[in-house]
């Protein structure tokens, strides 16, 4: 298991420890059992790894009548513990400057539509992939 501190500065700078679930298909378990280990809060993807049967989430992206949203409900958690305990992870697979225009457009949309998301729930944090340095201005631009 990986794991993240952070200083908590309303704690008078005393660390919180947080748990990195590389998938997360069921956030209340999740948290309760990062809980029960001793975290204070959990990083997970923001993309629901268990729609679509694994599929890609950029793959969905990619296909223009897709209605289906990638990222997942809001309604296990409450909105304390999605916006004090969890922090979100953007898609490893976003690839902003990629050469096929249907790939960039894509991942664009999907980094959007996780941001967005991210938003809606109030996560205190979002992680962001390590990105080539090409990308970063495309995703400031994104993201701003």
């Amino acid at each position: 298991r990986r794991a993240a501190v952070m200083t908590d500065a309303s704690a008078l700078y005393s660390p919180v420890l947080g748990q990195i679930l590389d998938t997360c298909t069921d956030p209340k378990k999740s948290l309760s059992g990062a809980e029960q280990s001793g975290f204070d809060y959990i990083l997970i993807p923001i993309v629901d790894s268990s729609s679509k049967n694994g599929e890609n989430a950029l793959e969905r992206r990619k296909k223009p009548a897709e209605a289906e949203p990638c990222t997942r409900s809001d309604l296990p958690l409450t909105g304390e513990q999605w916006s004090r305990q969890v922090v979100g992870m953007i898609s490893a697979d976003i690839a902003c400057d990629h050469g096929d225009p249907a790939v960039r457009s894509a991942s664009h949309k999907l980094l959007r539509e996780e941001l967005s998301w991210a938003s809606h729930v109030a996560v205190p944090a979002v992680l962001l992939p390590e990105l080539p340095s090409s990308c970063g201005s495309t995703v400031a631009t994104l993201v701003g």
